[in-house]
């Protein structure tokens, strides 16, 4: 796909029509969160940018499927087509399809990720910020997807009617799919990174036990937050993946559902609850209460008070404004 965009200055009218078609829907949303963001725009930009380079990444890995690999001086590099790879392992086309699409989902969910990680894991201060700049990192990846298929479906069949309706599809359902992923891995990496400050805060709430973490704790002795941390990612990661996944699936492979005498295609279902239920969910993790919270500025001082010979009790000062924290939990 990245050949695409190399063959830009064949049409290069066409093809600065294309960037523009594919910067509208991501302009509206760029504007959404720049305006709401309070770090420096540089960091927006900078995680907008390596979004790109990650569609950039699937890109170039899907324009050397299948071709001869790319012999240097001291080693080679090939391009699998990991289809072939999952037909020699599964039975069925369809389901040889469907984990094909899975396979595809988990590549670009882990990529824009990734660009988060690179740009802004030094500056995210709360889960609220890893959403928005997760969903920065998504716009970034596709805006560069969408101008190589929209060139892609120019250079077949010009500006024709199919030309549109892919562009209409793409800038609608597509972006959204990218930003709704992303936000949920955003909020289970939020979660992740904030792991300790967060348990602390709900053990203090009395909200939540935390009782996968505490069984393991319990038996391998390892360390709450940690377990929790890497619950959160797989978390955040598996569900991004199976939505992105069924998404692509539904809108390539198009299976019919039936009902008794009813038959629906599987898309015809799944866009409305995936747009509806997307926005739903994604107002809900922006407005939650513990995701404003700055976790990555929170300021603790430990004291060690002697209860007895067997007990040691933790007392803490924080700021202010998160005086209700009463008591640290060992996590």
């Amino acid at each position: 796909m990245l050949d695409i965009l190399l063959q830009a200055t064949k049409y290069p009218t066409e093809f600065f029509l294309c960037i523009v078609i594919a910067l509208f829907p991501i302009g509206i949303w760029m504007a959404i969160f720049l305006n709401k963001a309070e770090k420096n725009p540089f960091h927006i930009i900078l995680t907008f940018i390596f979004g790109m380079m990650s569609a950039g990444v699937i890109l170039l890995y899907q324009s050397f499927w299948g071709e001869e690999s790319l012999n240097f001086i001291f080693f080679g590099i090939e391009a699998y087509n990991f289809k072939s790879n999952i037909a020699s392992l599964v039975v069925g086309a369809v389901l040889i399809s469907f984990l094909t699409y899975m396979a595809v989902g988990f590549l670009e969910e882990v990529l824009k990720h990734y660009a988060v990680v690179k740009a802004d894991k030094n500056i995210i201060s709360s889960i609220d910020e890893a959403i928005e700049l997760s969903i920065i990192a998504a716009l970034g990846f596709a805006f560069l997807e969408n101008i190589a298929y929209f060139y892609r479906e120019f250079l077949g069949g010009g500006m024709s009617p199919e030309f549109w309706t892919l562009a209409i599809q793409r800038s609608i359902f597509v972006v959204f799919v990218h930003i709704i992923c992303s936000a949920i891995y955003g909020y289970y990496y939020g979660l992740g990174i904030f792991a300790k400050p967060y348990m602390q805060y709900e053990f203090s709430q009395n909200k939540k036990t935390f009782w996968f973490s505490n069984v393991l704790h319990k038996i391998l002795h390892l360390k709450r937050a940690m377990v929790f941390r890497e619950r959160m990612m797989m978390t955040g990661v598996l569900i991004a993946t199976i939505l992105h996944g069924l998404y692509d699936f539904a809108m390539h492979q198009n299976p019919v559902l039936h009902f008794g005498d009813t038959a629906v295609q599987l898309h015809v279902i799944l866009l409305p609850v995936m747009l509806v239920g997307g926005i739903l969910f994604l107002t809900f993790l922006l407005k939650l209460k513990e995701n404003i919270e700055e976790f990555g500025t929170l300021e603790v001082e430990y004291v060690y008070k002697k209860i007895d010979e067997d007990e040691i009790v933790n007392i803490y000062n924080v700021k202010p404004r998160l005086s209700r924290f009463h008591k640290v939990h060992a996590v």
